[in-house]
């Protein structure tokens, strides 16, 4: 029996074939590179817990954007 603190390991949801392509296209092109090299002037280096990776953000809003999900707050 496994101590009630280990996770378990949950079954993984297919990702839409539009999502994955696009994935791959930033990935290929470096994309997550590039756009921390933009915002690491913005970020401060010792204030606070760290932020969202700007990448990540970028794709959590275009993932937003075509879901038609307009509002973090419902």
């Amino acid at each position: 029996m496994k101590p009630f603190w280990q996770h378990v390991r949950l079954p993984h949801g297919g990702f839409h074939p539009f999502f994955d392509r696009v994935s791959e296209i930033l990935s290929d092109n470096r994309f997550d590179v590039f756009v921390e090299g933009l915002f690491c002037t913005f970020y401060a280096d010792r204030v606070g817990r760290p932020s969202l990776a700007p990448a990540i953000c970028f794709r959590l809003n275009t993932i937003g954007y075509f879901k038609g999900i307009d509002s973090e707050s419902r």
